[in-house]
């Protein structure tokens, strides 16, 4: 096989695995924070402090970007066993940081948070269209 194109197969085939693992990874921290979140219900959000429905999503996302770093490491450490063929080598991959993957992966399991997205959003009259 040609180096350059072995080198590409090797190098596309750990983008694919890095992915994976992200998604994994991703999901179950997901999970488990929006799982520990204070779930309030229409009339309890209602009655929180704006200051404290602040606070309170600032610290989620304290929470979130300290998973993200540690999924980052995590991933960043798993043995790739096509490392060195073709000349690739796998700790000089870009696309491992995942940021899009993992970014979304995270938020799109965060209902409570979404939920005091909109809370907070709403008092501070902010209109997205």
């Amino acid at each position: 096989m040609d180096e350059k194109v072995g080198f590409y197969l090797v190098k596309m085939f750990s983008i694919f695995l890095i992915s994976i693992y992200y998604f994994i990874f991703g999901s179950t921290m997901s999970i488990i924070v929006n799982k520990n979140l204070i779930d309030y219900s229409d009339k309890e959000i209602k009655k929180i402090n704006t200051y404290k429905l602040f606070l309170d999503i600032c610290i989620t996302f304290g929470i979130i970007g300290l998973g993200f770093y540690l999924i980052r490491i995590i991933v960043k450490n798993v043995p790739y066993v096509f490392d060195g063929w073709f000349g690739y080598q796998h700790s000089k991959l870009k696309e491992a940081t995942g940021g899009v993957i993992i970014a979304y992966i995270i938020f799109a399991y965060q209902s409570k948070l979404l939920k005091k997205f909109n809370e907070l959003k709403n008092r501070l009259n902010i209109y997205i269209a």
